[in-house]
């Protein structure tokens, strides 16, 4: 009798052991290979690094910003459920002139950049994640009257990210660059 109760108690302990870890397994966010997304972000590069300029010339250097925000749109690639990797084109449209009242200079700026997602975890209606992104920067533009051109490196760090729903997600994310301190958007997975 002793013999059967032991086996019985192994075995159930055995069943639910096993039934913990499918369930465990089906925790995670449905498998989609691909992500679409479209988000507005301010306090971009561009604009801290005209402040910077600003900031080191003590008030001095001939750019004072009038930038509104950029608009960005990604598409990822999912290798696997963690890390996606695809392309990022943003768009940042600005005034500048030596002082606010004269905003004579207008910019549009355009940037292109191969970009890289690592999610910390992804269930099925949150994920957390941290993105990079390097890349180019185009800006096209007027300045007292004359058309410019000018090309600098792009880049962005989304430190920390963090997206709720289902196939399409609302997002919010904190990080540095090209798409703004602070960014808000909306993603579909298909």
């Amino acid at each position: 009798m002793r013999r059967l109760l032991i086996a019985a108690i192994a075995t159930l302990a055995i069943s639910f052991s096993a039934s913990a870890q499918a369930v465990s397994a089906q925790q995670g966010a449905e498998y989609r290979p691909h992500e679409v997304s479209l988000s507005y972000g301010y306090i971009t590069q561009q604009f801290l690094f005209n402040n910077f300029i600003n900031l080191v010339t003590l008030g001095q250097g001939d750019i004072e910003p009038l930038l509104f925000g950029a608009v960005s749109g990604e598409y990822l690639y999912f290798v696997n459920k963690y890390i996606g990797l695809g392309g990022t084109l943003s768009y940042e449209h600005g005034r500048e002139a030596p002082n606010k009242k004269d905003l004579k200079a207008r910019f549009h700026y355009g940037t292109v950049m191969p970009t890289a997602k690592f999610y910390w975890f992804n269930r099925p209606y949150v994920g957390m994640y941290t993105n990079v992104s390097v890349g180019a920067t185009f800006g096209v533009g007027t300045k007292n009257g004359e058309f410019e051109t000018r090309i600098l490196p792009a880049f962005h760090l989304g430190a920390v990210g963090l997206e709720a729903g289902g196939q399409l997600r609302g997002f919010l994310e904190v990080g540095f660059g090209v798409k703004g301190f602070i960014q808000a958007g909306i993603r579909y997975k298909f």
